[in-house]
């Protein structure tokens, strides 16, 4: 996807960034004069999007501008090599489990909402780790891994706070 801003807009917009971003890095600096923080776990943040090219975000292309993911990239890890499923649930499943989705037994297809199916109730996932160790856990986005019993539900497969939407 090509964003068409038009120069003067993309310029225009540029310079407000780069002036947020040096009032951020001032504002890291002086935090840093502080002292060490209480929490020295640091901030893990994961983004699944379904149908995104590797050229369609933008450290890996010139015509797509995107800033914030930009600046995350440079000050992050980009794990950038996986195996993906071609439609959501059986990717969503690999993602939260680390396991192939033929050993859950959910690599077909979709999960509709009145069907009893869902990640094995046994299946530990990746929040419900982050959680043992001392992380709140947040979930923004679509389920698609189980809707039939509360069980399958987000809050009891690891999350703390949801802001998610159910499939037809």
């Amino acid at each position: 996807m090509i964003l068409n801003w038009g120069r003067r807009a993309a310029l225009i917009y540029a310079k407000e960034y780069s002036k947020a971003f040096r009032r951020r890095k001032l504002a890291l600096k002086a935090g840093a004069k502080l002292g060490e923080p209480k929490n020295k776990k640091p901030n893990v943040i994961f983004i699944m999007a379904d149908d995104l090219g590797y050229a369609d975000i933008g450290y890996n292309s010139d015509h797509a501008f995107m800033p914030n993911m930009d600046f995350l990239a440079n000050n992050g890890i980009i794990f950038d090599s996986f195996y993906t499923q071609p439609v959501c649930t059986p990717s969503r499943a690999q993602f939260m489990t680390g396991r192939y989705t033929n050993r859950l037994g959910l690599q077909h297809r979709n999960i509709l909402s009145a069907q009893p199916s869902g990640i094995p109730l046994d299946e530990k996932t990746v929040p419900e780790y982050f959680r043992e160790c001392g992380y709140s856990t947040e979930m923004i986005g679509k389920w698609h891994l189980g809707l039939f019993t509360s069980n399958f539900l987000p809050h009891n497969r690891g999350f703390n706070k949801l802001l998610y939407s159910i499939p037809p």
